[in-house]
Order: C-alpha cells, then sequence, then structure tokens
C-alpha cells in the first residue's frame, strides 16, 4: 500500500531519472528484526503507557521512555532518531498490529510519526526496525 507522506519524501530526494523516465533515489537500508513481543507490548505494560500501539511506538522515541529502570535507558532510541533526521533519513516501525514513519527534514521535527499506514497489517510477533538514508551519488 502506498503512503502519501512517502511519496512526496521521496519525489524531494529524487535525485536521477533512469531512460524509462523513472525517478531514482539511492538509499542506504538497514532493517533489524527483533523476535521479542514488541516494542509496543512492552511499553503497554508501563503504568502511565497509553494502550493505542502508535502512541507506545512514538513513546519508544522520547528520551527516558523506557520500561527498564536506570539513568541511561530509553536514550538510544531517540538519539537514532535525531541522527537519522539530522541525514534526512526515515525510520519505519512495524510492531505487530501497527507501523509508523519518522521521517528526516521533510517532515515534523518533533517525535511525532507520520499517519501510519491504514489498511489491514498481517499478524507478526515483534518488531521491525526499518532505517533508510539517502545517500548523493
Amino acid at each position: 500500500m502506498r503512503h502519501p507522506d512517502l511519496d512526496r519524501y521521496f519525489d524531494r530526494l529524487h535525485q536521477r531519472t533512469n531512460k524509462l523516465g523513472r525517478k531514482l533515489v539511492f538509499m542506504l537500508e538497514l532493517s533489524v528484526l527483533d523476535t521479542g513481543p514488541g516494542f509496543a507490548a512492552t511499553m503497554r505494560q508501563r503504568p502511565d503507557a497509553d494502550t493505542d500501539d502508535i502512541q507506545c511506538i512514538t513513546e519508544c522515541f522520547v528520551d527516558y521512555a523506557s520500561s527498564k529502570p536506570g539513568p541511561n535507558s530509553g536514550l538510544g532510541l531517540g538519539r537514532l532518531l535525531r541522527q537519522v533526521r539530522a541525514l534526512d533519513g526515515f525510520i519505519r516501525f512495524r510492531t505487530s498490529t501497527a507501523e509508523a514513519v519518522f521521517a528526516g527534514s521533510s517532515a515534523q521535527r518533533d517525535s511525532s510519526p507520520m499517519p501510519h499506514i491504514a489498511g489491514d497489517l498481517p499478524k507478526v510477533v515483534g518488531t521491525v526496525l526499518t532505517i533508510a538514508i539517502p545517500l548523493a551519488l
């Protein structure tokens, strides 16, 4: 299913056109699969957690939001998001029931995601985190 916000993002990044007239964008992509219960499910177990999966995913990217105690817990995803946005990249976050995209400078700068992709998502276990960074070739 197409995502209008991502379509606009890629249109803005369009670097070259091939012989058929198709727009080309060169990206470095890294995906990580975590087969645990999923970030949203883990965040939902916190006493102050919202039950909406998109809200739980968004909260994962806020500094110090963590299901683990400790002074440095909950810093990794927020730092990752800031670094990826500084490179005008994006993060796609997919859990068992929801999906969110956090984009670079073409979208909002806070930790709010682009609207998740509507439709029926197949049930999966765990989380897939995809980082994509545009390459200047």
